[in-house]
C-alpha cells in the first residue's frame, strides 16, 4: 500500500498487519486460538502493541491480531480491504485510510471488537 513515489510502505497497525499474515496463513482461528488469548486484561495492550514489543509478547499477541483480523474482514470483507488499500496509495495513512473504508476509528473497532470478545468468552 505504498503511496505511488514513495518506497515505504505506510505503516499498516501491527495487529492488521500480523492478523492478516496469520489469516493468509491458517485461514479462520479456531476455538484453540481463543482458548489462548489469555486474561481479557491484556488483550487491549496486546492489540495495540507496536513491533517491537508484539515481537516479545509472543504468541498471545499473534492470537489477538489473528481475532480481531478475522472479525475486521467477517465484518468489512475485501472491498472495504480494497478501498483501505486505495486511500493509503493515495497518501493517507493507516488510521484515517481505516476510517474513510470502515466508517470507524480504528480505536472505536479494537475496543468494540475485544469488548465484543469478552462478552462472547464469558
Amino acid at each position: 500500500c505504498a503511496p505511488s513515489g514513495r518506497s515505504h510502505p505506510v505503516a499498516l497497525a501491527t495487529w492488521f498487519r500480523e492478523g492478516m499474515a496469520v489469516q493468509a496463513a491458517q485461514g479462520s482461528p479456531d476455538a484453540r486460538v481463543l482458548r489462548q488469548l489469555g486474561s481479557a486484561q491484556s488483550w487491549l495492550a496486546n492489540a495495540t502493541a507496536d513491533s517491537l514489543r508484539f515481537a516479545d509478547c509472543g504468541q498471545q499477541c499473534y492470537h489477538i491480531a489473528h481475532v480481531l483480523f478475522d472479525k475486521w474482514y467477517t465484518q468489512y470483507g475485501p472491498r472495504k480491504l480494497t478501498k483501505l488499500c486505495r486511500q493509503m496509495r493515495q497518501g493517507a495513512g493507516f488510521e484515517e485510510a481505516f476510517e474513510v473504508a470502515t466508517g470507524r476509528t480504528h480505536t472505536q473497532f479494537v475496543t468494540g471488537a475485544l469488548a465484543e470478545l469478552e462478552d462472547r468468552l464469558s
